[in-house]
């Protein structure tokens, strides 16, 4: 993630590590979210390499629809996750899913 991305309004808010996600619509399309997250920390890092392969090139009607809860339960990953990390986790989903639903209002938005 280029520095100038890792700006306050990125900065991702319930996370234990320092996070910034940085969304947007992808271009030549009407409502595809693409973004970009970095952490200072590795095993977040993974985490965002999860949800770029779950979320990244959707349209916001399938991010929305997608039961992300379930998916990582079904995969064992809650058991392998201290409190923190879920909520940051969580925090990050919660950011992906508030730009989906602002593009799927708007095709004009750009950030987060």
């Amino acid at each position: 993630m280029a520095p100038e991305l890792k700006i306050e309004p990125n900065l991702v808010r319930g996370c234990q590590s320092t996070v910034h996600l940085f969304a947007r619509r992808r271009p030549g399309t009407d409502d595809a979210v693409d973004f970009i997250a970095d952490s200072d920390a590795d095993i977040v890092r993974g985490l965002i390499g999860i949800l770029e392969k779950l979320f990244a090139g959707q349209s916001s009607r399938e991010i929305l629809a997608f039961d992300v809860e379930s998916f990582f339960k079904r995969l064992g990953l809650d058991q392998h996750l201290s409190m923190g990390r879920r909520n940051g986790l969580a925090s990050m989903i919660q950011r992906v899913r508030a730009y989906a639903q602002a593009l799927s209002g708007s095709t004009t938005a750009t950030t987060t």
